[in-house]
């Protein structure tokens, strides 16, 4: 059931709901739920409170959820955890980000399998030490410093599915990568000054599972580094100025998505001198590794001012089906071949100027693809031709009012990626992360019956 968007300050009752499983709060104006309101909900399953900026506590009776697997609190102003939670012991997933008043997670400390997502500082990462049943971890943060230390503890970087960071300021050596981050399946950077990703290389393979020689880049190369992303399926950098390359995708063989967008210094994705640098005594066979992208399926490349070139060769591309690219107007010519997207229908969309004066590898090159001049959505300001639909545009408009309504109350930062989190969207469709139920409106019970029961102010 869904009671979203609906300016619901406060909640004072206590309903009878036996076999309600889901329950949408989200994107209210929240003050305070009663002591009563949890009592009666045995067979809920998903709650979400996001994006209720004046919610600052929960009643103690959340410990009456016993079936409850998935609390999202993200964009709160939530100050401590009710000790309640811990006898949730089936809540699997537990969503903080930007729930910037939060002093401590000690309330989780016991729970067995959990799923967190949080905003990290010093403090929640030693605190993130003492939770020994974390099974995935989705972080987000500004700071350099902790972003290192947190990846330099080994359990808690392990459980790290989900990476999120803005307003990063690295020093000027760039920030470290390495075998610690091997199980990454997204990274989204928006608006830091990072200059550079360094790869740790030293002389031992990275600790996998499997041994799928498909996944890995060449068995030279990966005998000098352990860096091997091989779970790492989604990219999105947005306003990064200052990076010039993104080599380091070389040791993601398993990227399905990648959007990089209003990063004007960006010169290069994949540099063959840098990518030459990652390998051993930067000899030629270190450009004889497996064709990078082979699992990449959408690439999104706009306002890339500097941008002049993706590869310096044709790659097979045997899954991508759609190349955006926009504002890139030194980008004259797509890593593509004639046989480049061989078995699938590959569409690249881009300005008309741009689309006439690309170059080709081969003169009938271009007779494989689909050419189709971007849309520019004016509602939306992007640069996709898919329009939105215009209920995630009213969502996306008030998450950012009340983006806005923290910031002019000094509150933490926030950051546009947590809109997923706010529509309680995993961020992970892993086979290690539980999905949420795909069907919240079979709930057992009559909305306007449980609105009937309730007082709502």
């Amino acid at each position: 059931m869904s009671l979203s968007n609906n300016r619901i300050k406060k909640i004072r009752c206590s309903p009878d709901c036996p076999k309600l499983k889901t329950l949408f709060l989200q994107l209210n104006d929240l003050e305070r739920i009663s002591s009563g309101f949890f009592k009666l909900m045995p067979s809920l399953v998903v709650l979400d409170l996001s994006t209720n900026v004046s919610l600052r506590e929960l009643p103690e009776e959340i410990s009456r959820l016993v079936s409850l697997q998935y609390l999202n609190l993200s964009y709160t102003n939530i100050e401590e955890l009710p000790l309640g939670l811990k006898e949730l012991r089936k809540l699997l997933q537990l969503s903080l980000e930007s729930a910037g008043m939060l002093k401590s997670i000690s309330g989780v400390s016991s729970l067995l399998n959990l799923h967190c997502s949080l905003e990290l500082d010093m403090e929640l990462v030693e605190e993130l030490k003492l939770l020994k049943h974390l099974k995935v971890l989705t972080v987000s943060g500004g700071d350099a410093n902790v972003w290192e230390h947190f990846m330099s503890i080994p359990r808690l970087a392990s459980c790290t599915r989900n990476v999120v960071l803005t307003h990063c300021e690295a020093r000027a050596a760039g920030i470290s990568i390495g075998p610690t981050s091997s199980r990454l399946q997204g990274l989204t950077i928006y608006e830091s000054n990072i200059r550079e990703f360094k790869i740790d290389q030293i002389d031992q393979k990275c600790d996998d599972d499997d041994d799928d020689e498909s996944n890995k880049i060449s068995p030279k190369a990966l005998s000098n580094t352990t860096c091997n992303f091989r779970y790492l399926v989604n990219v999105e950098i947005n306003e990064c100025k200052g990076l010039r390359d993104l080599t380091w995708l070389i040791f993601a063989p398993n990227l399905v998505t990648l959007e990089v967008r209003d990063s004007p210094h960006i010169e290069e994705i994949v540099s063959k001198d840098k990518a030459g640098s990652f390998f051993m005594n930067g000899e030629e066979e270190a450009y004889e590794i497996s064709m990078p992208f082979m699992k990449l399926k959408h690439l999104e490349l706009e306002n890339l001012e500097d941008l002049d070139s993706i590869y310096w060769s044709p790659l097979s591309f045997p899954c991508l089906v759609k190349i955006d690219v926009f504002g890139c107007p030194n980008l004259r010519k797509l890593p593509l071949s004639s046989s480049s997207a061989s078995g699938c229908e590959l569409i690249i969309y881009g300005e008309e100027d741009w689309l006439e004066e690309l170059q080709w590898e081969e003169e009938d090159t271009k007779d494989n693809f689909t050419l189709k001049n971007i849309k520019v959505a004016a509602v939306t300001g992007s640069s996709s031709f898919n329009p939105q639909s215009q209920s995630e545009l009213e969502l996306r408009k008030r998450v950012a009012d009340l983006e806005e309504e923290k910031r002019s109350k000094g509150c933490a930062k926030t950051r546009a990626s947590s809109f997923r989190a706010s529509c309680w969207i995993p961020a992970s469709t892993s086979k290690c992360d539980s999905p949420v139920p795909k069907n919240p409106s079979t709930d057992a019970i009559n909305t306007a019956g449980f609105k009937r029961k309730c007082e709502w102010r």
